[in-house]
């Protein structure tokens, strides 16, 4: 019997503008998964699951007095086996996002994580705890030298040996020197150990370890205007037999050629793989020509190889090849009078297969053409084959759009995919080497058919950027399939959002069919009072079941700051108003559908005097700001319909004249019966 346990959430020390205060005295913390199982009326297993959000290891930038913070994810499990009458526990703490902290005492080191995990665990049997902490990253030297840094890969430490351990230690950087007029330069250096570095006590007599050295080489021939350079990756390995290093084997990763004359120019780098657990034994490269004069530019891509079939019944090939032509200053009439063919694309593959609109349902992501780098080899595809063009519309400048479309076999020759991608740029030119849309009017398309899944998506956006004047951004998604339909014309969690010279910004969702039965609603500040929160965990509860129905949302807010001739006095005023309303099926009532929804007004002004402003100056940063008067007024409401009809608000006004704060003018209510919130 599994129990699970909805969200909760506490969500620190706040401002009144619903961002963390300076201060660092918040810790954020929420639990996403709490369960329990439970074996004829006996526990067996426990588990919390959730992310804390941890102040000081965020930094407040000199203008802002808000600290983001770190997330990190928790996990914990507690385990108990009868058998033995004996309790296990595991419990990990993960680093979610990149982080980098000043080494004290200097001011040109810093070091880097991207990844980060700290594990403390128990035996089941001698009951012994192992504690371990992996990270990768950099440590970096802000310094003119050739080497700027260590980069470090799963650099482990534990109490139980190996004591320390790395998966990968190399060096940042690019050193060289010139010989004979030509320029060599080292690209990459990192030492991979095999099965750990152990820097003392290394026991290694009863098994061969395989170390790998990774270098990469840059021979620049012909430096300067009309250039040439070849450049090259290979690996140097070494294995320890009985009780001596010996050298095994050189293998060769990629090898690259540049060439840049007045006429041409030509980029190419080949891959090769040897026993690579996605592709086996193959190459893959890629060759970009492009003639100056006539701007005509011609690329290619391959990739081919054998590698073991999914059952390990034997080896298959696969291959992949495209080609593409750009036409530059020669023109090719489309469609009378000013549509011209841009651009060409054909190409074709047989056991391979590449991304899917499918992955992002739900999430609308920018899509890209077609790329060899994102195919991978599978026995159960069969031929696929690929047909693009490119054109715009008047002039390259005005319209340009690049369009592919894709289909694909299974192995016995039955219909698989049909996919098609579009890019469109307004007032930026789109080059057939740009594989996502750009802009200051940039839109995509992702549609595709499956026909073993019987499922049809359609994803496209649209991006405005005109600098500081108005930027905005709108996603779209049709779905169709054996499990349900919706269309989406943005969601609660990723809006359709209009900017106008930072004063005022509109956010609005529309969905209709299949949807979430809870919807989070846009504005953090209700979100956290009514503790309305998206449950990541996965379950056959309520709570994160679908069901038909329709979504609305729309958040629209206004902010003005002003401030004196010669800086002494500021002043600033902001307004957010919005409303998320959710019609669905429903159980609970006496009628099958049901109406839930908040709205809000929220308010915020201040006004005061700087002091320090010719310091600031000095120092490049802003002047501080010391608050005369501040207040905000807010009105919240949530509530459902019909019967059992349900309201719970607040309204409220909170005042402070200098450092003196007004008790704060609050009213809450509630009415109805809430058994169907």
């Amino acid at each position: 019997m599994d129990l699970p346990v909805t969200d909760f959430i506490d969500k620190g020390n706040y401002d009144d503008k619903g961002n963390r205060k300076k201060d660092n005295s918040g810790l954020g913390f929420s639990v996403d998964t709490v369960g329990a199982q439970f074996w004829q009326g006996d526990f067996i297993k426990g588990l919390i699951a959730g992310q804390v959000n941890v102040p000081f290891l965020g930094e407040a930038s000199e203008k802002d007095s808000v600290v983001n913070g770190s997330d990190l994810k928790f996990r914990g499990s507690l385990g108990f086996n009868p058998t033995n009458d004996h309790f296990t526990y595991n419990v990990s703490l993960r680093l979610e996002h990149e982080n980098e902290f000043k080494v004290p005492f200097t001011k040109i080191a810093s070091i880097k994580i991207t990844a980060g995990e700290l594990n403390v665990q128990n035996t089941d049997s001698t009951n012994d705890v192992i504690a371990s902490f992996a990270i990768d990253g950099e440590l970096s030297l802000k310094a003119k030298l050739a080497v700027t840094g260590v980069k470090f890969e799963e650099l482990k430490f534990c109490n139980r040996k190996p004591n320390i351990s790395v998966k990968g230690l190399g060096l940042t950087g690019n050193g060289g020197f010139t010989f004979g007029g030509l320029s060599i330069q080292l690209t990459e250096f990192m030492w991979r150990p095999g099965q750990g570095f152990v820097p003392k006590n290394a026991d290694l007599k009863d098994q061969d370890v395989e170390t790998v050295l990774e270098l990469g080489a840059r021979i620049s021939l012909m430096p300067g205007k009309n250039s040439l350079s070849a450049e090259a990756g290979f690996n140097v390995h070494a294995v320890y037999d009985d009780s001596h290093w010996k050298y095994h084997k050189l293998t060769v990763r990629k090898i690259c050629l540049n060439a840049d004359f007045s006429v041409f120019k030509f980029d190419g780098c080949v891959e090769h793989f040897d026993d690579d657990p996605v592709f086996g034994r193959g190459y893959r490269g890629d060759i970009k020509l492009s003639i100056k004069p006539i701007e005509l530019k011609i690329e290619a891509q391959a990739c081919f190889g054998k590698v073991m079939k999914q059952d390990s019944t034997g080896l298959f090939q696969y291959w992949f090849a495209k080609a593409s032509v750009e036409f530059g200053k020669t023109k090719i009439v489309l469609f009378p009078p000013c549509v011209m063919a841009k651009s060409f694309t054909g190409g074709a593959y047989h056991a391979m297969r590449g991304p899917s609109v499918l992955d992002n349902v739900g999430n609308p992501t920018k899509v890209h053409l077609a790329d060899v780098a994102d195919y991978v080899p599978d026995d159960k595809m069969g031929f696929g084959f690929i047909a693009g063009v490119g054109a715009y519309v008047g002039d390259p400048k005005a319209v340009t759009v690049n369009v592919e479309l894709e289909i694909n076999f299974n192995s016995n020759w039955g219909l698989n995919q049909i996919k098609l991608t579009g890019l469109c740029s307004v007032m930026t030119p789109l080059s057939k080497e740009d594989t996502t849309a750009k802009g200051n009017i940039a839109g995509w398309l992702g549609a595709e058919y499956n026909r073993p899944k019987k499922t049809f998506v359609a994803q496209a956006g649209v991006n405005i950027d005109f600098g500081e004047i108005l930027k905005g951004d709108a996603t779209m998604e049709i779905y169709t399939g054996p499990d349900g339909w919706h269309f989406y014309l943005g969601t609660n969690d990723n809006p359709t959002t209009i900017k106008f010279a930072k004063m005022f910004t509109a956010r609005s969702y529309f969905m209709l069919g299949k949807i979430p039965a809870v919807l989070t609603p846009m504005n953090e500040i209700v979100a956290d009072y009514f503790k309305v929160l998206h449950s990541k965990a996965q379950g056959e509860d309520a709570a994160v079941k679908e069901g038909k129905g329709i979504a609305f949302g729309l958040d629209v807010s206004a902010g003005a700051s002003c401030k004196s001739k010669r800086e002494i006095f500021y002043a600033s005023f902001s307004a957010n108003a919005g409303v998320d309303i959710l019609i669905k099926q429903n159980d609970c009532g006496k009628t099958k559908w049901r109406v839930t929804g908040d709205t809000y007004v929220i308010a915020n002004g201040e006004a005061g005097v700087t002091i320090g402003r010719k310091r600031a100056k000095r120092k490049n940063k802003e002047p501080k700001k010391v608050p005369i008067i501040s207040g905000a007024i807010y009105s919240m409401l949530m509530g459902t319909l019909p019967a059992p009809a349900y309201a719970t608000g607040v309204c409220g006004m909170r005042v402070q004249i200098l450092f003196i704060r007004i008790p704060n003018l609050e009213f809450d209510f509630e009415i109805g019966d809430n058994k169907c919130m």
